[in-house]
């Protein structure tokens, strides 16, 4: 029996507290490994060229044939890349120069006059001579333009005969200047120095131009044009002075703080105003001239204000048009959350509302108080008051928005962008440098290595050399700002401001390789999935199944006649620890053929254990509720599902026909199963007949939730009193993710299918039982140990003493320290025998 186990065994009978630690350092095991992200950086600069490891077999983790789930160009048994059916080059559209760079590398170029011509005339005609694979050719024309098209053209035609090209003809010459008779350019310059304009020119000019109000696009704007419209109000001047007390160089750019003074010579008027940054004290003296000078009312200002940010708007949640709006308007929000009571549940906190105050900043006395509606979490209930206040306050309607198409930005020009921004305004050092194609052949293919700032190098590689240098920005962007860029949408990062580059780490390589299974099996994605991981002595990762489903408990009346056929509880972290005890079961079937890379070993009490250099990691996109397991709650206890969400577990126990006629069945919420799983083992009753209690030393989240890390950490480690040490990390990533849900649906890895899972019936999608159910289980266990088939499925349950004995001692821990009792599902549930039996 594992060593810790027993101290947990000592734990729940009253002696003492549980060290989970770390498990120490074995030799490695076989298998394709996904290496951490400090490792990857390193590998990128090889490119290709991997070495696989001491001890790992099979390709590189980061080549296309070692991830964990190919692409669809790629055989899924064999991962082995199909053999590409070549198509036709099209040209259409496109110039012999053009052309030459996309088929060919290392081009070079060379202009040079065909007749000699003294310094400061023009020459008549060019040679340009390009040289291609070590041959020279040559093309003439009046420009160096033509040359260089006429010389693509000679090379195409020689190398490329394949290849139909039309012959290069300069159609864009350029346009002549236009004149104007002799009358008109005498009248034109003379008012141009002048400035006189025609009475019928001034009659027509005031006809046709729109108002400033209706015109201006910022308050600046407004003010330049209000000038104009006043005579006498021609000259402004405007000045920012930096007053930031200190060293400016050590204080941080948003604290530096800047008086700004705008003035008017003719009227002798003048307005200075100061504040943090150069846009706030310029908006404000901007305003308070526009009011005193022009008398522009607060309701005009604030239509001009939304004018300039609806544009920018439309990509924001509620919350950040809030702020925007407050800082743009010179107002300030305030939050206030507070936790709302339901009158028909026993007490404790079941949601949360806000209230928002917005003060005026110029007139303290103006307020305005919003309540939000009620929602599940603190950043929902602060997003419904800020919606609320958007409407109400500031006639912005969020779900009316007009959105204009963003204009794309390649991914070289936002890297250039975010890294100026990073160094506080300095200019990175960006050098692109090209590299030999590794590709065999005459296949376009170019490869470019970006290093920044002399430090870090990022690799790129595509068809052209603008795609490979925009390939290398992307994986620069990735690399130094931990995000994936989209150019359609000129994203930003995400702010992950608290979050270990461990939950980073595999917060990414989970996404990435459930987006390829989607991709692979044809799935739509949803945001709502769990995955178990094995981790190895050199932070390697190794996924082991992925579960996606929402929160759902089957119809008790599915399950008189059942015999273990239909899934019980379906949600995303139980969906994938049942995948994973089935990953299990096929890895214990190949241990006597090939121990060294099974991921268990065998003891001398011919039982197996997990090898002590593995550990076991959860993930999942979204963090169970754990209201009644908080340390926060007001009367903690256990929970299970009821009709409207979690409840408080009853004393009492529920049989099977009290459950068909009186409502669901009492299944443990996910925050109790973890807790569960974190004291007897992720392994279940089943497994301990031959496989000693497996630990789960970590668990992450991917986006931020109502509840704290140190709630979390409570709710699954230490609410019987247990102690456990640092090395157990329970963390979630501080970014937001949108629910969408999608078809049930959990991958097992060794084995091919994914399986689609029906809410309704708890089996498959074509009505058969899931791999993962009861009786499925129960049949791979008795193909592997024939000789337990006279068992029912209950009675091996019950036969293995050590995981009953410390079930037993848990049990009695939780009446004891007051959570109640755990609800056991009714034995006729389990008293089933295997179809092959």
């Amino acid at each position: 029996m594992n060593t810790r186990f027993l101290l947990s065994f000592f734990l729940l009978a009253g002696h003492g507290t549980v060290r989970v630690g770390v498990p120490q350092q074995n030799k490695p095991l076989g298998g394709y490994w996904a290496q951490p992200q400090s490792n990857k950086l390193a590998q990128n600069a090889q490119m290709s060229n991997y070495t696989p490891m001491e001890g790992f077999a099979g390709p590189s983790p980061f080549s296309k044939a070692g991830l964990g789930f190919p692409k669809k160009s790629n055989n899924w048994q064999d991962k082995k890349r199909q053999s590409a059916v070549k198509k036709p080059y099209d040209p259409t559209g496109k110039s012999p120069a053009m052309l030459l760079h996309e088929l060919f590398k290392n081009v070079q170029e060379r202009c040079e006059p065909v007749d000699a011509k003294p310094p400061g005339q023009i020459p008549k005609m060019y040679r340009a001579i390009v040289t291609v694979e070590g041959g020279e050719y040559i093309g003439e024309g009046n420009n160096k333009k033509y040359a260089k098209q006429k010389a693509a053209e000679a090379v195409l035609k020689a190398l490329r005969p394949d290849i139909q090209i039309s012959p290069w003809e300069d159609t864009e010459k350029p346009a002549a200047p236009k004149q104007e008779p002799p009358k008109k350019k005498a009248k034109m310059s003379e008012e141009a120095t002048t400035g006189a304009t025609t009475k019928a020119n001034q009659k027509e000019n005031a006809g046709n131009r729109v108002p400033p109000m209706e015109s201006a696009l910022s308050l600046v704007d407004l003010l330049r044009k209000m000038c104009l419209d006043h005579p006498g109000f021609e000259e402004i001047k405007m000045e920012h002075t930096n007053i930031t007390e200190g060293d400016q160089a050590k204080v941080p750019p948003n604290k530096h703080k800047f008086r700004f003074t705008l003035s008017f010579p003719n009227q002798n008027k003048s307005f200075v105003t100061e504040g943090y940054g150069k846009t706030n004290p310029k908006d404000m003296a901007v305003r308070e001239a526009l009011t005193t000078l022009f008398g522009v009312s607060d309701t005009e200002i604030q239509t001009i204000v939304k004018r300039s940010l609806v544009p920018k708007l439309a990509q924001m949640n509620a919350l950040q048009v809030l702020y925007h709006v407050t800082a743009s308007m010179n107002r300030e929000a305030t939050f206030t959350v507070l936790e709302k009571e339901k009158e028909d549940v026993t007490p404790g906190p079941t949601g949360y509302y806000a209230e928002l105050m917005i003060t005026d900043k110029s007139n303290p006395d103006q307020k305005n108080k919003i309540t939000g509606a009620p929602a599940a979490s603190k950043m929902e209930a602060k997003l419904n008051a800020a919606k609320k206040a958007n409407l109400e306050v500031f006639d912005i309607d969020m779900d009316n928005l007009s959105t204009k198409p963003v204009v794309p930005v390649p991914a070289t020009q936002k890297l250039h962008l975010l890294l100026t921004k990073l160094h506080r305004g300095k200019m990175p050092t960006m050098v692109y440098e090209d590299l030999p194609s590794e590709t065999p052949g005459n296949i376009p293919n170019f490869r470019v290595k970006i290093k920044i700032n002399d430090k870090e190098e990022f690799f790129g590689v595509g068809k052209s050399k603008k795609s490979a240098k925009n390939d290398a920005a992307h994986q620069a962007l990735k690399g130094i700002f931990k995000f994936d860029y989209d150019e359609t949408l000129n994203n930003d990062p995400a702010p992950c401001l608290g979050t270990s580059k461990r939950c980073y780490e595999i917060a990414e390589f989970t996404k990435r390789e459930y987006f390829q299974m989607c991709g692979f099996y044809g799935l739509g994605r949803c945001s709502d999935m769990a995955a178990f991981y094995l981790i190895n002595e050199k932070d390697e990762k190794r996924l082991l199944s992925i579960g996606s489903c929402m929160q759902s408990t089957i119809e008790p009346g599915l399950l008189k006649s059942a015999d273990g056929h239909v899934l019980v509880h379906m949600q995303s972290i139980v969906l994938a620890r049942r995948s994973m005890i089935k990953y299990f079961m096929t890895e214990l079937e190949r241990h006597e053929a090939d121990p060294e890379s099974c991921i268990f070993m065998k003891t001398e009490a011919g039982t197996f254990r997990l090898k002590p250099n593995l550990r076991v990691i959860m993930y999942s996109t979204f963090a169970p509720d754990i209201r009644f397991a908080s340390p926060n709650s007001p009367n903690p206890s256990l929970a299970v599902y009821g009709k409207d969400g979690p409840e408080r577990a009853p004393e009492d126990q529920q049989t099977i026909e009290q459950a068909v006629a009186d409502g669901p069945l009492r299944v443990h919420c996910v925050a109790d199963k973890l807790f569960k799983w974190c004291h007897l083992g992720l392994q279940g009753a089943l497994l301990s007949n031959v496989l000693e209690p497996i630990q789960l030393s970590s668990v992450y989240f991917g986006s931020i939730g109502q509840y704290e890390d140190a709630e979390l950490r409570h709710a699954f480690y230490s609410r019987i009193g247990a102690s456990v040490t640092d090395d157990t990390v329970v963390e979630t990533s501080k970014s937001t993710i949108v629910p969408t849900f999608t078809q049930p649906h959990v991958w097992t890895r060794n084995i091919e299918h994914i399986e689609t899972l029906d809410l309704k019936t708890g089996r498959t999608i074509r009505g058969t039982p899931s791999r993962l159910s009861k009786a499925e289980l129960f049949e791979s266990f008795i193909r592997q140990y024939p000789e337990l088939n006279s068992h029912t499925y209950l009675e091996l349950k019950q036969r293995s003493e050590n995981y009953q004995t410390m079930k037993g001692h848990f049990r009695n821990k939780l009446a004891e320290v007051g959570l109640g009792h755990w609800q056991q599902k009714p034995e006729s549930i389990d008293d089933f025998k295997a179809v092959s039996a």
